[in-house]
């Protein structure tokens, strides 16, 4: 036989026997509901619906943390006739906390595939005010989005003006946060000379112009502007002070002991 024909021969049993020995692995993740305006962005209440296709069995990881079922997270599994594997992860009405890194691994190989994920989240903060209280300022924190329109306020579900001299509404302001999948933009609402007739509920209307389509998704939250009364110490009447009422003090009580029993 020639030589080299037996040199091919050895080769091609040699790639044979070592991919037996070392399988082909792959870890592939894709969204199944993707949105072709903003891939990888699904809003707060909504759902994330993940799939991974691999070579074997494999482990959900967010943020690098094992995931395992739970209230709101279904993890199913199933397999297909030419081998391959199917792992679903459906995670209902998510929130803010739900953003993140999240990585298919496979078992006993290390290889894995990530998907990050960002949850567009907007959360109010209420405000307490008084008599004392000159200035009240509203907040609404915007999570994971950077492009929208100028917030719109409204009190009492009415819109407030933005040429009121009493309002003024700042301009969206970016703050660092301790999460990397969190990032946070800052809405203002001042109320000048707060009284307890502007106390109520007031809501922040955040419209996401989305994509090039031009489509707009809206998000309204509420929160309470609150009045505190002064508090008024339980005996005393309008107009007298606490503090100037006659005080009896130890020496005084006894004196008045010693009267009596004189006096009987």
């Amino acid at each position: 036989m020639d030589p080299q024909v037996v040199t091919i021969y050895f080769l091609i049993a040699g790639l044979k026997l070592v991919s037996a020995q070392v399988p082909y692995h792959f870890v592939r993740i894709h969204d199944n509901i993707p949105d072709p305006d903003i891939p990888s962005n699904v809003l707060s209440g909504q759902n994330i619906d993940l799939t991974c296709k691999s070579s074997g069995k494999v482990t959900w990881k967010l943020n690098n943390m094992t995931l395992n079922e739970m209230q709101g997270l279904k993890i199913s599994h199933h397999s297909e006739v030419n081998g391959e594997y199917q792992t679903r992860l459906e995670w209902t009405d998510v929130g803010l906390e739900n953003s993140g890194d999240y990585s298919c691994h496979l078992l006993n190989a290390p290889t894995s595939d990530h998907y990050v994920m960002y949850v567009i989240e907007v959360i109010p903060k209420d405000v307490l005010i008084s008599k004392n209280t000159s200035t009240a300022t509203l907040q609404c924190t915007v999570y994971n989005w950077q492009s929208f329109r100028p917030v719109i306020w409204s009190k009492d579900g009415k819109e407030i003006s933005s040429e009121s001299a009493k309002f003024e509404t700042k301009p969206a302001k970016h703050v660092d946060t301790m999460n990397k999948y969190q990032a946070a933009t800052i809405n203002k609402l001042i109320i000048y000379n707060a009284t307890k007739a502007d106390a109520g509920m007031y809501t922040c209307l955040v419209r996401f112009m989305i994509g090039t389509t031009g489509r707009l998704e809206n998000v309204t939250r509420g929160m309470l502007l609150k009045y505190s009364a002064p508090n008024v110490t339980p005996g005393a009447t309008s107009g007298q002070n606490p503090s100037h009422l006659p005080r009896i003090t130890p020496l005084a009580s006894i004196f008045t002991v010693l009267l009596m029993y004189t006096a009987s």
